[in-house]
């Protein structure tokens, strides 16, 4: 078994995207919210 690579877990960044696809992975918000989400970030982030 190969050791885990923490400091390349660590190294991944955190985006807002990530966050929200993983609230929904884990069930947390339900299919039209992460639809919808998107579309806040990007006018609340400038993307």
């Amino acid at each position: 078994m190969a050791a885990k690579n923490v400091k390349s877990e660590q190294a991944r960044e955190e985006t807002p995207e990530r966050l929200l696809a993983e609230r929904f992975a884990r069930g947390e918000i339900d299919e039209s919210e992460y639809t919808a989400r998107p579309d806040v970030l990007r006018r609340n982030l400038g993307r």
